[in-house]
């Protein structure tokens, strides 16, 4: 039997943007109920960049859609030590299979196959920032170009 933890357990956030920096990439998600911004930050990972062999994120999604198994969500289930903590949710029929990963194959594994991303309500909390509306219009007009 299927039983969908993530409406009761997890909250949806939503994928803002991925900025990188020298040796780290953060990538921001928006929690709209609890107007929380959640920044998570990880290394930058070394990926194949060549352009004669698919990259190992695009062969991970041919040989999933290949047996039959879907990446339905990714959720960031816990906060420790300065380590996001994730899970890529895989759907084989009517299974659901939790699978650990780091953060940033999850995020691009996600992106390939438009799964939503979740996390626990307690990772928003703690490490989410409280944003405004008045607080983005005025960041707005500070970075706008004339």
């Amino acid at each position: 039997m299927y039983v969908n933890y993530s409406k009761t357990m997890y909250k949806k956030i939503n994928y803002l943007t991925t900025i990188a920096k020298k040796r780290s990439l953060t990538s921001y998600f928006f929690h709209k109920a609890s107007s929380r911004v959640l920044p998570v930050e990880t290394s930058v990972p070394r990926l194949n960049t060549s352009k004669a062999t698919p990259s190992v994120y695009n062969t991970i999604k041919r040989m999933l859609v290949a047996t039959g198994a879907m990446v339905s969500s990714i959720k960031l289930y816990l906060y420790r030590d300065g380590i996001f903590y994730t899970y890529i949710t895989l759907r084989m029929q009517s299974n659901e299979y939790d699978i650990n990963s780091c953060f940033i194959d999850a995020l691009y594994i996600s992106r390939l196959f438009n799964a939503p991303i979740y996390a626990r309500d307690q990772v928003i909390r703690c490490c989410g920032i409280k944003v405004t509306k008045e607080q983005i219009e005025q960041a707005l007009k500070e970075t706008s170009i004339t």
